[in-house]
């Protein structure tokens, strides 16, 4: 799985300098890109940027789930532990301004580690009609120049430190952005068409590392089983030569 990390890092740096189409290079205030490529910054293409909810939200089952700081994982959406705002906590209001909508970006705006801080992931509509808490920045892009995987994977990485060095550090020994930081944030880019060929590329690598931690976790759950079988006696081995085993 390092291996695979390893390779996705190095896809990225080559893909956001590069591009796809062979093109010259020009250098740019976030390094060398393509010579057709421009750089643009987010607040310039997004429809809204808002915080989050601190309504106190519980894990008792409702209709309104809320999206918090556990669920940003990996620039992914992680739906398994889950809190929920309870009816009447919200005004519709609220409700309307909060609602998520597939495609909005959602960013992790303070954590005590300054690289943790700013990850980020993209809504995909799961959780249905979800809202997110105030420990989280909401970013909707406009939709006509930036697709937002294509932000979210090059802020996961090549653009990372753009955010990391930019937290502020508070008293509490946490690291927190705020909308200024993440409207000033410089993205390349390429056309659409190309956006979306970079995005399926990067999408295929996070499909393999996926898969070999999935197999990673189904070996060592086999592993443990067997082991916990073996010790309790419920599997005996019998005529065992371990000098045959340890040459296999």
């Amino acid at each position: 799985m390092r291996a695979l990390a390893a390779l996705k890092a190095a896809t990225m740096a080559k893909l956001f300098r590069e591009g796809l189409r062979g093109e010259p290079l020009k250098q740019t205030e976030i390094g060398e890109i393509p010579e057709s490529w421009e750089v643009v910054r987010i607040g310039d293409h997004c429809t809204r940027m808002n915080y989050g909810t601190s309504q106190r939200c519980t894990t008792q089952l409702a209709t309104t789930p809320v999206l918090r700081i556990p669920n940003i994982i990996h620039g992914t959406i992680e739906t398994s532990d889950l809190k929920y705002a309870q009816p009447g906590d919200l005004t519709d209001k609220e409700i309307e301004k909060l609602r998520l909508e597939p495609g909005d970006l959602l960013f992790v705006r303070t954590n005590g580690n300054r690289e943790y801080t700013g990850r980020c992931a993209v809504y995909e509509g799961r959780p249905e009609g979800a809202l997110f808490a105030s420990y989280l920045i909401r970013v909707r892009l406009s939709g006509d120049v930036l697709v937002p995987h294509f932000v979210q994977q090059f802020l996961s990485e090549v653009g990372r430190e753009q955010i990391a060095g930019r937290a502020n550090p508070a008293a509490d020994g946490k690291f927190n952005i705020d909308t200024s930081i993440l409207r000033s944030l410089a993205i390349p880019r390429p056309p659409k068409s190309e956006q979306q060929e970079i995005i399926s590329i990067l999408a295929a690598l996070d499909e393999r590392r996926r898969l070999a931690q999935e197999k990673s976790a189904a070996l060592q759950r086999l592993f443990s089983s067997l082991l916990h079988a073996l010790m309790t006696g419920a599997i005996r081995v019998k005529n065992l030569d371990m000098a045959e085993v340890s040459h296999a």
